[in-house]
Formats: C-alpha cells, sequence, structure tokens
C-alpha cells in the first residue's frame, strides 16, 4: 500500500506527486491512497475509495503505533528527499508493505500509463459541460483551427531564480508572432493566452483567445492545444503530457521558435 502522507506546495507539482504514486502503485500492483486534503481532488473523476476514512485515522496516529507493530505490519514512512537516486527510493518504498510517503516525486517513466492517468485526471463533466471559453475552443477544434497555447507565467516568476523566466510582454507577444509566421499559409490558427497576472489591453489580436479562467480549466484548455509554449513549469508540463499536441519550452529570452522545437511530452520531469 502506498499512502502519500504530506502533499507537495502548488497544484501542478500535486498531481504530478499523485501521478507518479499512481503509476508506480499501478505497476507494482498495490493499493493507493492520499490522505492529505488536496483542494484538486474534486475537479477530477479520480475519486478516492471507502477505505480512506480508515487510511486516513491510521495516517493521523502512525506515529505512536508500537515499533512492535509497525515491524509486524511492515508499516514504515519514506521521505523521498532524502534520498539521492530514483533506485534508492524505489528500494524503500518496496521493503514496506504499508509506505508512507513523502518529498519531492517517486519519479518514474508515466508514458505507459498515460492512458490510465489521462482518465483518471480527467475533469468532471460538471466543470466543462456549460464553460462558455471550453466550448468555444471545442468549436474551434472542430472547425479544424490550429490551437496554439501561451502560457505567460509571470507573477512569483520575479523572484524565481533571479527572474530569469520572468519575461515581458512584448517578449511573449514576439513569440506569439514567432508562431504566426511558422505557421504561415494556414488562416485557421487561434492563440489561446493564459497567464497568472492581468493580461495588457495591448493584447487586442483577432486570433487571440485570452483566458481567466481557474488553473483546472485553464490545464484542461492547454491540453486541447496542437502546441504549447512557455517557460519552464509543472503546471504547463502536466498539460502537454495529457494533451495530444506539442510543447516547446522557453529558456531564455534569445530563443527563436521553431516547430522542430516543440516534441511530444511522453515521460514528465524523469530526469
Amino acid at each position: 500500500m502506498i499512502i502519500i502522507a504530506q502533499t507537495e506546495p502548488g497544484y501542478s507539482n500535486q498531481l504530478f506527486q499523485n501521478a507518479f504514486a499512481l503509476a508506480y502503485a499501478k505497476e507494482n500492483e498495490r493499493l493507493f491512497f492520499n490522505v492529505t486534503n488536496d483542494a484538486w481532488r474534486k475537479y477530477y473523476r479520480h475519486r478516492s475509495p471507502i477505505l480512506l476514512s480508515i487510511i486516513k485515522t491510521i495516517s493521523k496516529y502512525r506515529y505512536k503505533i508500537p515499533l512492535k507493530v509497525a515491524k509486524v505490519l511492515r508499516l514504515g514512512h519514506v521521505n523521498l528527499d532524502s534520498l539521492d537516486t530514483m533506485s534508492q527510493k524505489m528500494s524503500d518504498v518496496s521493503k514496506y508493505r504499508i509506505a508512507f510517503i513523502s518529498g519531492w516525486f517517486l519519479r518514474m517513466p508515466l508514458s505507459k500509463h498515460r492512458a490510465y492517468l489521462k482518465r483518471a485526471f480527467s475533469l468532471r463533466s460538471k466543470y466543462v459541460r456549460h464553460n462558455a471559453l471550453v466550448n468555444t475552443v471545442k468549436r474551434c477544434k472542430q472547425n479544424g483551427y490550429i490551437l496554439v497555447g501561451v502560457h505567460a507565467r509571470r507573477g512569483d516568476y520575479e523572484a524565481y531564480e533571479g527572474g530569469k523566466y520572468f519575461y515581458t510582454w512584448d517578449f511573449y507577444l514576439q513569440k506569439i508572432k514567432e508562431m504566426e509566421t511558422l505557421l504561415d499559409g494556414n488562416n485557421l490558427v487561434k492563440f489561446i493566452l493564459f497567464s497568472n497576472e492581468k493580461i495588457p489591453t495591448t493584447f487586442q489580436l483577432e486570433n487571440l483567445i485570452i483566458s481567466s479562467e481557474p488553473w483546472y480549466i485553464d490545464h484542461h484548455l492547454m491540453s486541447q492545444c496542437d502546441y504549447l509554449l512557455g517557460p519552464p513549469s509543472t503546471f504547463t508540463i502536466w498539460a502537454g503530457f495529457l494533451g495530444e499536441g506539442r510543447f516547446c519550452q522557453i529558456d531564455n529570452v534569445d530563443q527563436k521558435l521553431s516547430l522542430s522545437d516543440f516534441y511530444k511530452i511522453e515521460n514528465p520531469l524523469c530526469y
């Protein structure tokens, strides 16, 4: 049994933490539970079993379980952040029948579990069925439009790594124009701009859709795009992994776009 006992900050990081644990549990024929109170859980089709309440109780008092009992049950805690290699993490998790895990990712290849994870983390229909922007994007796809998602992550990136990935709004406008050139000859192109900041009024392009949706809808919309670009971010990588399009990571301000730089995300964060 694999139990996530401590979550990570950030919705996308939490989703990846769960995805890796789910894939590991499925591959090793073990049960999986998440006993943290993740705010995202209600949005997805992946539902926790009835046993979750029992597991939560065990988790709450796990440090009070006598050592002899824990040994008999083969119950233990694995802090993934304290282990250097993936093999060490796998080894420590596998030696317990009931493993409470915390830390930054039990990373493993996800490509062969992609269909299973895509079903598990599909939004419940009530969140998308009557959403105006979701339906607009759906009609664009049905009418043959090429959808290009642009993730202008700013806000917290002004301080992250000294602002290395805190690109200006003019920079993102330039990337849109570069993509227009690369897709020249195709009039059926729509851009969708996503950001964690208010988008300036200068972005008044005829073929541009601006999203002001909550994060889980943005994830869904990004996953519908044929091309997706943005700075390094698990937010974009998560959406790209669950989607069918191709992703280009913008690593510096001097980077010029090329269609050959877009790739399908098969095994995210496995490094």
